[in-house]
């Protein structure tokens, strides 16, 4: 079977999985076939490509957890991954007790194997990784995710492949919206505001109307399916809704 996300670890994820659905007795194939279709979450693996002037960056998200194990495997993900330049921003792994230093520190081997050319710091306990880094790659340490945030624009360059990583609390998920919501600012830099406006309305115009045409298609071709809430006067109100969004969108 094929697995969707990246990273030798989602293999032991996905076997896990499958040793669990054989113990209850569910459908060994279909849980199989699902890997493929299982794309990463927001904080847990979403890989969003952001169009940046000059070219584009890829943006790989794992900002709600992080733990040594996690840590080094996504970090050796990236390593397989192409891109002009490999940044990983990484936050501070929160509630490791006694042996938290030597669990940060312990980061540098994996970058470095990785072939990272540049790691963004962020949040107190990496100070150690930030020592152990000293001469080996480039890297820069700030103290919480604002700063990080204030210095993307100068960091981030076109054809980077960008992980961002770290325990949920450091805030770093204000990193990933920075980094892609420069969609929004290069848009802002070169339309009107009330352009973008409009084009956001004409988005959710259409919207409106599909969903409208959509209820008229099932209560047509369906109409014994139990809903919890039928439209009443449907013909009445469908084609009412679709005339209305046009109206607007030409309007």
């Amino acid at each position: 079977f094929t697995i969707a996300q990246g990273g030798a670890h989602w293999v032991a994820n996905a076997m896990a999985v499958l040793a669990a659905v054989k113990a209850v007795g569910g459908d060994l194939p279909a849980a199989g076939l699902a890997f493929a279709e299982m794309g990463g979450l927001a904080g847990r693996g979403a890989r969003t490509r952001v169009e940046v002037p000059g070219g584009s960056i890829l943006v790989i998200d794992e900002s709600y957890n992080a733990n040594p194990a996690s840590m080094a495997a996504t970090i050796g993900q990236l390593g397989r991954e192409s891109g002009a330049r490999r940044v990983a921003i990484l936050g501070a792994m929160k509630e490791l007790g006694d042996g938290g230093a030597a669990y940060h520190a312990g980061l540098a081997a994996p970058l470095v194997a990785a072939g990272v050319q540049f790691a963004l710091l962020v949040g107190e306990e990496m100070a150690p990784l930030a020592k152990a880094l000293e001469g080996r790659i480039d890297f820069e340490h700030v103290a919480d995710h604002s700063a990080a945030v204030g210095r993307l624009g100068a960091l981030i360059r076109p054809g980077d492949t960008v992980l961002v990583k770290g325990s949920n609390s450091v805030g770093l998920s204000h990193v990933v919206t920075a980094l892609t919501g420069i969609v929004v600012a290069v848009g802002a830099a070169f339309f009107p505001v009330g352009q973008l406006a409009d084009i956001a309305n004409a988005g959710t115009l259409y919207a409106f109307a599909m969903v409208a045409v959509a209820v008229m298609v099932l209560r047509r071709q369906r109409p014994d399916v139990h809903r919890h809430f039928r439209v009443k006067g449907l013909w009445f109100v469908g084609p009412a809704t679709i005339a209305g969004c046009l109206f607007l969108f030409l309007n």
